[in-house]
């Protein structure tokens, strides 16, 4: 007779703890910088949830780290490249629409790299 162990990692660790049985598997998202309230995925409605609904106690909570997407870079028109914020001396060099690529760049950037610390753990 074969014996079969489940291992099931502890969220937030990179510990895992073995057991017996298989459990049910539910996708979290912690609350981080990008994500202002811890989030289950329901399967039934295919949609992130608040923490506050989840139920089921006999399943296994399993952290959901996003892929890292590496943003583009802005670009203005097929042929012309946004201006490199080394070649702007001032921010008042920009228009309105270009200051609001640069911060949305920006943003994107700051999640990607979040994103790509959190999606491995230490080992």
């Amino acid at each position: 007779m074969t014996k079969t162990d489940f291992f099931y990692r502890r969220i937030s660790s990179s510990e895992f703890e073995r057991t017996e049985c298989e459990k049910a598997i539910i996708p979290v998202r912690l609350k981080t910088p990008f994500c202002k309230k811890s989030e289950w995925f329901c399967k039934e409605r295919n949609e992130w949830l608040p923490m506050e609904t989840l139920s089921n106690s006999n399943a296994v909570l399993a952290e959901y780290a996003d892929i890292p997407h590496r943003p583009a870079y802005p670009t203005l028109e097929p042929d012309k490249v946004f201006p490199d914020c080394a070649e702007v001396h001032d921010i008042e060099d920009m228009d309105a629409g270009q200051m609001e690529m640069l911060l949305s760049y920006r943003a994107k950037k700051q999640k990607w790299r979040f994103d790509r610390k959190n999606f491995t753990d230490s080992d």
